[in-house]
């Protein structure tokens, strides 16, 4: 579980820099691509919870 917060933490982190960095403007592709990740992240953590019961 630490390392699934340790990845979402990061992506945040990418995110909010590239926000700073592009004044808001950021590559559609690359957005839909932090959306993939992170939905894979979220199902990850869903399957580790449902596993514990």
């Amino acid at each position: 579980m630490q390392e699934i917060e340790m990845e979402l933490t990061g992506l945040v982190e990418k995110i909010c820099k590239l926000v700073e960095e592009n004044h808001g403007r950021l590559d559609r592709g690359y957005l839909e691509g932090l959306e993939v990740r992170v939905a894979s992240v979220v199902e990850a953590i869903r399957a580790e919870r449902e596993a514990r019961g």
